[in-house]
């Protein structure tokens, strides 16, 4: 198989969005965002998935921005 297998390109795409996706709602759900900043954290995940699939706004729309809000939406209890 060439190294430019489109199918290859298309899965090492969507595991980097996936991992993108993970990371920005691990790090959303430590309550580190205050409620004014996640709009803009929850964009600039959007812009960034868009540039490794620019026609997927709506599958980010359906999937990803709920995940990402419910995260961020998450508060740990102090200590």
């Amino acid at each position: 198989m060439p190294s430019d297998d489109p199918v290859r390109a298309e899965t090492r795409n969507l595991r980097r969005v996936q991992l993108l996706v993970d990371t920005a709602c691990a790090y959303a759900a430590t309550g580190a965002l205050s409620p004014e900043q996640i709009p803009r954290f929850v964009e600039d995940v959007k812009a960034a998935v868009l540039r490794v699939f620019p026609d997927k706004g709506t599958v980010f729309e359906l999937l990803y921005r709920p995940r990402l809000e419910r995260a961020a939406s998450y508060c740990p209890l102090p200590t």
